[in-house]
């Protein structure tokens, strides 16, 4: 029945396209697309179905951006009932413009999935590649959360699920750019000329997991801020609770008071003395700290050009941080460590990092948004990664909380070392072998998975491979936190660079960047982003315009 099926469908394709000499080919697509809610049957997942396919107007806005006439495709692959008697399945959401320039982008997600996102090409900062005419799809991670929540299970129970684990590990990216590929084969008689992935944070790892596990989909990588091993990332965010909770008092319920551990003000202060201390290493005090490595910095000995020293000698007071607050500073900063002394290891091997020192440290963006909070914001870190441990310890514990009770002296060996989250191979070879590129990026202010995580990655890459500068590019972002935000150049594409290396083989050394939050003027900045391990350095004249990133070089 079902090769029946397939050659129907083939024969009613090749129908629409045979009219090519009496009708246009917009025409044909627009007919094309109210047929592919029906050609369910030749998808290449099993247990796949297409919901739904209609033409999207020219000029509809979606995310806030006017788009191009184009056929949205939605639907579900690979569908299944997990042990846990919920269903579960790839959604996917795919955008094929009219006026197609041959390309295709897998578009990363975030957090833990669990929704479709709109597939119009944004990922980070980009302008929509469908706008460009590219075609683009969005999956779920395989699982939703509307779903789970009605079978009253929490959004985070999908982990305690075999099956939905591995698919939200890798399975769902594999069965949504397959799916993506054989639509848009039938859609526009022919396969993409290129293949791109774009993403940040889960989308990152993403990225990572194709290079590592499915080398043939994509020509190209863009993975920003990548989570590519929460089981030890989890941990660099568990440290930095602790030290933060270790200053305050808890509520009734034995809940730390996080907000209460540094103020607005003495937020500021630290902001200061980093800045004071390291912000003209790169030729201008503007604000930022555009080479971290050159930042000598020790909050417990640092003396203001004031003399008033950082730390408190004695009581705390406004113009100084108490000895526990840069003791705490100083913990999050150097990651956790075993009351021997030694660094923590995983079982998967990855070393738990702290976090770097850079001028967004303690900005609102920085540090305070996942380990402080408010007084009417919890820290992030409790519901973005730490919440996340309880999964992946053997037993599991899904209602742990790990800043109240984990030990790194007899803890960490509880993860599992395989975990389907983990993307930290070094085993790119068939990716390179191809002629794959890989562009990385990362907020150095970034409060949730360190930079120092990506930076050792590309290291070890670089290791491994004595062509890595033929494939792989590393852009820091300074003062940026997680994927955006702070006082910092956080608007990019890195897409376009990509696509330059891939197709016409211009590698990229820097890219112009933008942003528009800086404390001091000016305001609106732009400044080119370097390819590690050079960085930015003012070279234009005294006095001159730290706003115009023709005033930087890489150095």
């Amino acid at each position: 029945m079902k090769i029946f099926k397939w050659s129907l469908t083939l024969l009613t394709i090749t129908s629409i396209y045979s009219c090519s000499t009496n009708i246009d080919q917009r025409t044909q697509l627009v007919n094309l697309c109210s047929f592919i809610s029906t050609s369910s049957s030749t998808l290449p997942i099993p247990n796949s179905t297409i919901t739904s396919s209609s033409i999207v107007p020219n000029g509809t806005v979606v995310s806030n951006y006017p788009l191009p006439e184009h056929c949205l495709v939605t639907g579900v692959a690979g569908a299944y009932t997990g042990a846990d008697k919920v269903s579960y399945g790839t959604g996917f959401e795919l955008r094929l413009p009219l006026n197609w320039n041959g390309r295709f982008m897998f578009q990363g997600g975030g957090g833990s999935e669990g929704s479709v996102p709109a597939a119009i090409g944004v990922a980070g900062s980009m302008t929509p590649a469908l706008s460009q005419g590219w075609a683009v799809v969005t999956q779920d991670g395989g699982h939703a959360n509307t779903v789970l929540t009605a079978a009253g299970k929490a959004t985070l129970d999908f982990l305690s699920e075999p099956n939905a684990t591995i698919e939200w590990g890798y399975g769902s990216i594999d069965k949504a750019t397959q799916t993506a590929k054989s639509i848009i084969k039938t859609f526009y008689g022919r396969s993409p000329d290129r293949s791109y992935h774009v993403g940040c944070s889960t989308g990152g790892r993403q990225g990572m997991e194709f290079m590592q596990r499915f080398p043939s989909y994509f020509d190209g990588v863009v993975s920003g801020d990548p989570v590519y091993d929460l089981t030890a990332i989890t941990q660099s965010e568990v440290n930095s609770l602790q030290a933060i909770a270790s200053l305050v008092s808890k509520d009734a319920n034995g809940n730390a008071q996080f907000n209460q551990s540094f103020t607005v003000a003495d937020q500021g202060l630290f902001t200061q003395a980093i800045l004071e201390a390291c912000d003209a290493n790169d030729g201008a005090v503007d604000g930022v700290i555009d080479n971290p490595s050159s930042c000598k910095f020790d909050p417990a000995t640092y003396v203001f050009k004031s003399t008033q020293p950082l730390m408190c000698s004695g009581a705390k007071t406004a113009a100084c941080l108490s000895s526990d607050q840069i003791t705490a500073i100083k913990k999050i900063n150097q990651g956790p460590t075993t009351s021997a002394g030694a660094s923590v290891v995983v079982p998967s091997g990855t070393k738990i990092e702290g976090y770097p020192y850079d001028g967004g440290f303690m900005a609102a963006t920085g540090i305070p948004t996942r380990n402080i909070g408010t007084a009417t914001a919890a820290p992030g870190n409790l519901a973005l990664g730490t919440n996340q441990i309880g999964y992946y310890i053997s037993p599991q514990i899904p209602t742990l909380v790990p800043y109240k009770s984990w030990s790194f002296d007899i803890d960490p060996p509880r993860l599992q070392a395989n975990h389907p989250v983990i993307a930290a191979s070094t085993n790119i070879d068939s990716f390179v072998n191809k002629g794959g590129k890989v562009i990385w990026y990362h907020g150095a202010s970034d409060p949730g998975p360190s930079a120092a995580y990506t930076v050792n990655y590309f290291k070890n890459i670089n290791n491994k491979y004595s062509n890595a500068q033929n494939f792989s590019r590393l852009f820091l972002v300074p003062n940026m936190g997680h994927c955006s935000g702070g006082p910092s150049t956080d608007q990019f594409d890195m897409l376009t660079p990509m696509v330059n290396w891939v197709e016409k083989g211009i590698a990229p050394e820097s890219v112009i960047a933008s942003g528009s939050g800086f404390n001091s003027p000016p305001a609106a900045r732009t400044r080119p982003l370097c390819a590690y391990p050079k960085s930015a350095k003012y070279t234009g004249p005294v006095a001159g315009d730290v706003g115009n990133a023709a005033n930087f070089t890489c150095q």
